[in-house]
């Protein structure tokens, strides 16, 4: 496979590469689905926490010779079965990550790598956090790792209007949820 410059620098970087297989896959809605993996051998003892993320190779639909890579937000994980959850927004046009993950079936795989792990540190209990849709892996993680901290997310729907849940996190702090 030809991962182009971006291949060569990650590796350059000493970046781990691992192959995921997909377990199961859920549609969330229907532009938003979530994939859990199999990841045999990722968690080595680095430290996934809050904001973690892997950058998946996914393979071109019109070359499949060519793979890109893309970033992606670790939305859970379980480091004693070696699984971790993907969230994806289905959107058109689609492109290389959007067209895999719309296609993933138990069993396919994809290429993956990391490159350290991110250390995420809690805002201040006086600081409420606010996310949008698009950081809702890591604003649900940002919430779960911080005991005092309320989380407002918030999200647009398609049509424009903005929408708001409210829940509360495992240690009772004050969330919202879209």
């Amino acid at each position: 496979m030809s991962r182009g410059y971006q291949g060569a620098m990650m590796r350059a970087f000493g970046a781990g590469e691992w192959v995921l297989t997909v377990l199961s896959t859920e549609d969330v809605t229907e532009h938003y689905r979530r994939i859990v993996v199999h990841a045999p051998g990722m968690f080595d003892g680095t430290p996934y926490g809050p904001a973690s993320y892997i950058r998946l190779w996914a393979p071109d639909p019109e070359d499949p010779a060519k793979e890109y890579q893309r970033g992606y937000t670790i939305a859970s994980c379980d480091e004693a079965s070696e699984q971790m959850t993907l969230e994806f927004v289905m959107h058109e046009p689609a492109g290389p990550a959007c067209r895999w993950a719309a296609d993933a079936q138990p069993g396919d795989g994809i290429a993956a790598t990391r490159w350290g792990a991110p250390r995420f540190v809690p805002p201040s209990p006086a600081r409420p956090a606010t996310c949008s849709s698009a950081t809702s892996p890591r604003c649900r993680a940002s919430t779960a790792s911080c005991p005092c901290c309320p989380t407002t997310c918030r999200s647009r729907s398609t049509s424009s209007t903005s929408t708001t849940t409210t829940g509360r996190c495992r240690w009772s702090s004050a969330t919202a949820w879209t």
